[in-house]
Parts: C-alpha cells; sequence; structure tokens
C-alpha cells in the first residue's frame, strides 16, 4: 500500500480484522471438534440426498396416489436446490425448513409415501451438526461462528473504504503513483471473481447435468 496518502490507519485497520479472522479459522480448524463437525455434515448431506432420491423415485410408483403425492413432494426439494452443496449455515437453515414444510404443509404425503423414517433421520442429522457446532462455539469460548460474521463485515467496510480512497487519490491526483498497485489490484480481484464463477458453476445443481 503507497504510503502518505492518509490510507495508512485504514489499511492497518484492515489487516488487522484479516488477521483475528485468520487466526479464528487456525483455531477452529485445529479443534478436535471440527473433523467431528465435517463427519456430521457428510452424514446430512447423505440423508438429504437419499430422502430427495427416494422421493423422486416415487415418481414411477404403480400407485397413482403415491405419485401424486410424490410429484407434490418434488417442487418442495427443487425449491430448496442442491442444500448438501450450501455452506454450513446456509445448509442448517434450509434443511430445518424443508424439514418444517415435511412436517407440516406436506406431513400427510409423508405419510401416503411411508417417508417419516426419512424425515427422522434428517431431522436428527440436522440436530447432531448443530450440536457439535454449538459445542465447538463454547469450546472456543464464545460464539466464533457470530464474531466471524461481526468480523466479515467489518473486513467488508474496511475494503470498501480502502478502495474509496485509492479511487479519490487516482481521480484527484493527476500524477498519482498509484497506477502500479491498481493494475496490480485489479487482476487479483479479476483472479478471485473467475475462481468463485468456477466454484458457483461446480456447486450448481445443473452441474451434473453439464458435464
Amino acid at each position: 500500500m503507497p504510503e502518505g496518502m492518509g490510507m495508512d490507519e485504514e489499511s492497518t485497520r484492515y489487516l488487522a480484522l484479516h488477521g483475528e479472522a485468520a487466526a479464528m479459522i487456525d483455531r477452529m480448524r485445529k479443534s478436535a471438534f471440527t473433523v467431528k463437525i465435517s463427519e456430521a455434515d457428510e452424514l446430512r448431506d447423505m440423508a438429504f440426498k437419499g430422502f430427495r432420491t427416494v422421493v423422486k423415485g416415487m415418481l414411477n410408483h404403480v400407485e397413482a396416489e403415491k405419485r401424486e403425492a410424490a410429484a407434490r413432494l418434488t417442487p418442495v426439494f427443487d425449491h430448496y436446490g442442491a442444500v448438501d452443496r450450501m455452506n454450513y449455515s446456509q445448509e442448517t437453515a434450509a434443511a430445518g425448513a424443508l424439514l418444517r414444510d415435511m412436517n407440516g404443509t406436506y406431513a400427510g404425503d409423508v405419510v401416503a409415501l411411508g417417508l417419516d423414517t426419512w424425515v427422522k433421520g434428517l431431522e436428527k442429522c440436522n440436530n447432531d451438526f448443530t450440536a457439535l457446532l454449538n459445542e465447538r462455539d463454547t469450546e472456543q469460548g464464545g460464539q466464533p461462528s457470530v464474531r466471524m460474521l461481526s468480523l466479515r463485515k467489518e473486513a467488508d467496510a474496511g475494503y470498501q473504504d480502502l478502495i474509496s480512497r485509492i479511487e479519490a487519490v487516482a481521480l484527484l491526483m493527476k500524477n498519482h503513483p498509484l497506477t502500479p498497485f491498481i493494475d496490480t489490484w485489479n487482476a487479483v480481484v479479476v483472479r478471485y471473481k473467475n475462481m468463485l464463477a468456477q466454484r458457483a458453476g461446480r456447486n450448481s445443481p445443473n452441474h451434473d447435468l453439464q458435464e
């Protein structure tokens, strides 16, 4: 970061937030609960995918009533998308919403198809995962997942402040020394945007169909 442009304080603040987030992630990775959480998430993914597969299979049932029930449940799964490909917090929320639908509006269809075991199984997997996540948070001495969200917001705000100041300097000073820095930074931003786009493509529900 070029010095003498009034950006030292902002860059120091941003780097401090970034360092705190990195340290928190490192502590979470070293936690004994991290492996258990990953395994619990895999079980939850398996339960969700199995549940969805069974419902889709019921679309070809020999009994018309069961085909109709499966046809009503299928759009519900489509609505929530690839829950098993979401991040932890998104998947927990989506799985919870899906379960509320299955235990509420579509409870009759679940019973008609004999899928109550799948509902209870997914619910147990979701609860087990959440319990482990809470235990790790307690181990870390509070709610690091909540603090991480706060850090992300603060870091994003700091980043935007830095960019605004750089843009202001570039606009107001004709002979500013920031061109090499700006070119390098733009190249990094483009590279990471491409990486995120590729990851989003791999996580798309239609990705498997496109390969």
